[in-house]
């Protein structure tokens, strides 16, 4: 009996002390990425992640997302994020909606964008809220609802986030009273958890919207393409290139971090094709230019451009 309590002992020791290194791991993997040793934090993060530390899964998706020390493969991050997510990890919940929106295959898997976006925007996360804003608001891919587009923008227009400040600008001036007024009274709501997960059906395509009263300002109509407006910081022959610009930016520019981005293929009037490289889309010029003149400021060039 002591000897079997003593190897009861021994084995919640040895536990204890692979968690307490793994946490070690943790820090120790933070400060060589920090030193862009991405090998080095890899190899640091994979313990704890192996243990199920939301915090390492996370750090392995962003890896794998940005090709950082490892080939960059999109289905990789999925999976990591998805880990760190379902452990509640807020910002795998956000890139998680972001890449299943933009980037994973199939996409956009809008259902699961939203699933994603809306449990990290509940939570506060600004970025989450900004993108539900947008994709309420244009009514691409679901039914167009200004009212819901407006509560999660208030959201994350509070919380500071540029690019929201700008656009609920343009929804104050796009939006009629009573939607603005409905919108800061469902962001209440959306703050504190409840509401934030309507059910959510792909619009294929949405309805035609009824004339508004004749009192109210007409929103704009959503556009067949993805609106808004994009931060262009280069054009190059090879799409290779494109992804190799893509990953060194988005690496590098503190002003790019929770962004999209796209390699834009492209034919010009000589016959030539180009890969336009863009990162977005804002929803107001004004966010878009203030992305660029913080590129500007840190040398790289680039300018804005209207979605296509």
């Amino acid at each position: 009996m002591i000897r079997a309590r003593r190897s009861a002992v021994l084995a919640v020791a040895s536990l204890c002390l692979l968690t307490a290194g793994a946490v070690a791991g943790i820090r120790e993997g933070a400060d060589a990425y920090g030193r862009g040793d991405y090998a080095t934090a890899l190899k640091e993060w994979l313990p704890a992640a192996e243990q199920g530390d939301a915090n390492a899964l996370f750090n392995l998706g962003q890896l794998y997302r940005l090709g950082q020390g490892v080939p960059k493969d999109i289905q990789k991050a999925e999976d990591y994020y998805r880990r760190a997510a379902e452990k509640g990890h807020i910002g795998a919940q956000g890139n998680l909606g972001t890449l299943y929106y933009f980037a994973a295959p199939n996409a956009p898997r809008v259902d699961e964008a939203l699933k994603w976006w809306q449990r990290a925007a509940a939570q506060g996360d600004a970025r989450s809220q900004y993108m539900l804003g947008v994709v309420f608001y244009n009514g691409k891919d679901v039914p167009r609802d200004p009212v819901r587009a407006y509560g999660w923008m208030r959201l994350a227009s509070a919380a500071g986030l540029a690019e929201a400040v700008a656009a609920e600008k343009v929804l104050i001036s796009n939006l009629s009273v009573s939607e603005l007024a409905a919108g800061s009274a469902l962001s209440q709501t959306l703050l504190a958890g409840k509401g934030a997960s309507p059910p959510v059906r792909t619009a294929s395509p949405p309805p035609t919207p009824t004339s508004p009263p004749s009192s109210a300002p007409v929103p704009p109509p959503a556009t067949p393409a993805t609106t808004g407006f994009f931060v262009q910081v280069g054009a190059v022959a090879d799409r290779s290139q494109a992804q190799a610009m893509i990953d060194t930016l988005t690496a590098a520019q503190p002003a790019l971090a929770g962004l999209a981005n796209r390699s834009e293929e492209v034919t010009t009037a000589a016959g030539q094709r180009l890969y336009r490289v863009q990162f977005g889309p804002l929803m107001s010029r004004a966010a878009a230019q203030k992305v660029c003149n913080e590129l500007k400021a840190a040398d790289k060039d680039c300018f804005v451009a209207p979605a296509r």
